[in-house]
Parts: structure tokens; sequence; C-alpha cells
């Protein structure tokens, strides 16, 4: 499964679709289901889940943040890879000293510009550096993510890595 992951990123531009017969084969390997929806809260990241069962997701698992997404339509992307993990990236988006784009509280939530999918692109290009090109989903992914709204110390990995240390 490595080498079949670190060859697929070798040969990378923007993120790739895994076939559902590897990803559905998975049922022992767990990940980090990271998510956003809109609630009836105002703290920061209250509506970002980080529970045991976040945190420890079954690869092959048809689940999701948001109630109305149809998980029987799952689809697997492969963006890339990186030494930070999601515990460190969320410490960054929600408990560092300065938001990220958004305070992710369920009130900020807005279907057309600050939602799941704005989130997700968020993740993946201010935290990961990685890109926050996503398939066709439509109008809820029209707005392209600029990371000048996150912390101007923001040196990747190295701040995240101090902050949580101390």
């Amino acid at each position: 499964d490595r080498m079949f992951l670190d060859d697929e990123i070798s040969n990378l531009s923007d993120y790739m679709k895994i076939s559902d017969e590897w990803w559905k084969s998975k049922g022992d390997v767990t990940c980090t289901e990271f998510g956003y929806g809109g609630s009836d809260c105002s703290d920061r990241c209250c509506s970002v889940p980080h529970g045991e069962s976040n945190m420890h997701y079954a690869m092959n698992a048809r689940k999701a943040v948001i109630a109305n997404a149809d998980v029987r339509k799952k689809t697997m992307y492969l963006y890339g890879q990186s030494s930070l993990s999601a515990e460190e990236a969320y410490h960054y988006l929600c408990l560092s000293s300065q938001s990220c784009w958004s305070n992710w509280a369920g009130t900020d939530y807005n279907a057309l510009n600050n939602n799941c999918n704005t989130f997700t692109s968020t993740v993946l290009h201010c935290v990961y550096g990685l890109s926050e090109k996503k398939p066709n989903l439509g109008p809820s992914d029209m707005v392209t993510v600029t990371c000048d709204k996150c912390p101007e110390d923001y040196l990747g990995e190295k701040v995240i890595m101090s902050n949580l240390r101390g």
C-alpha cells in the first residue's frame, strides 16, 4: 500500500481519484475525518468535529461530517503527503492565537462562501501546502482560498510544531 501511494504521489500535480476497489479493501486502515458544517453555535471550531470517532475513522467507512452528504457515492482522492498530523492541523486551525480564513463556528457557515468545501480548501492549501482544487463540486465550491487570511507568522510545519510543544 505504501509503495502504491508513494508512486502515485511522485506523479501527482493536483489530486487523483483513488479507485473504489482500493479504498474499500482498507477496513483495517484508519485515518482522520476532518470536516465542517453549519450549526447553532458561535465558538471557534464548534462545528469542526474532533471526537474519538473522527480521529480513528475507518478508511472504508461510509459516513460524513455533514448530514446532507450521500455517503453511498463516496469517492476518495489523493492530494499528497505531509509529516504534519491531523491533530497538528486541528491545533493550527482551531487552537492557535489567530484564526485561518474563518473561525469555523457553526454560525459562520454560508452555503456559497464558507462551507465544507471552503474548509477542505483551507486545510489542503493553507495548512498542508497542497492543491485546493477539487473535482467539479458546483456552486458550493466557487471560492478560491487565499492564505493571507491565516496567521502571518505561519511558516508551515515549524510554527505548528512549536505551538504544540509550548
